[in-house]
């Protein structure tokens, strides 16, 4: 199982994370860099995008980008 990514919202610069659990905050800092970090609310996992891990986290994290 692998999310569809928006071919107009294509990622081309690493996106503003800001995380609202402490607990994800400090876990995400672990993998930088250079993952991407999505939320969504379906989907917990990680999987790889123009060969740069992105995790996802169901909303706990907001992305900006």
């Amino acid at each position: 199982m692998s999310p569809k990514f928006n071919k107009q919202k294509e990622i081309t610069k690493s996106p503003k994370i800001y995380f609202q659990d402490p607990g994800l905050r400090n876990f995400a800092k672990k993998y930088k860099p250079p993952c991407l970090y999505v939320a969504t609310r379906d989907f917990w996992g990680k999987t790889h995008y123009n060969n740069v891990p992105v995790y996802f986290f169901p909303a706990y994290a907001i992305a900006r980008i």
